[in-house]
């Protein structure tokens, strides 16, 4: 029979482990990286700036109208997340090189927009491959050709 100390023991070795799995996954999948959390308020002149410094941007659109937005150039690693707070149109333009590609696969003509379903909770996630392709890796509602801009 077990006794209490090894029953303890088991589950010290068991959290141990989940710590180690849990902590891999994070890392794996890049918690702490770098990144900057703006509003659609903070967006200066409609210009989206995702630098190599802070290569990962996410923008809660809370304006409550239409918003048209340029994205920048596009740059290995580039990750741009877009998450609808009020109902209202998002329009996310490339510049004139870029290409996005939609979450089927279907590239949009260079310098196209993408535009968000007009409704609170749209979501939409890009990272770019390389200089000059966008990918949409994930969204939440319609993300549809919003032709050359």
């Amino acid at each position: 029979m077990r006794t209490k100390l090894q029953g303890l023991v088991i589950a010290l070795a068991l959290i141990a482990v989940l710590f180690i799995v849990i902590g891999a996954s994070v890392h794996k999948f890049g918690v702490g990286s770098a990144y900057v959390i703006l509003t659609g308020t903070d967006i200066a002149s409609d210009n989206i700036a995702v630098t190599q410094a802070i290569p990962d941007t996410i923008i809660f659109a809370d304006e409550g109208e239409a918003v048209d937005w340029n994205i920048c150039g596009a740059f290995a690693g580039a990750s741009l997340r877009v998450k609808v707070t009020t109902a209202h149109q998002v329009t996310l333009d490339s510049t004139t090189d870029d290409v996005i590609h939609l979450i089927d696969g279907t590239a949009l003509d260079a310098n196209d927009a993408i535009d968000l379903t007009a409704a609170a909770g749209s979501y939409v996630w890009l990272v770019a491959y390389d200089a000059t392709n966008w990918w949409i890796m994930a969204q939440v509602g319609a993300v549809t050709d919003g032709g050359a801009d």
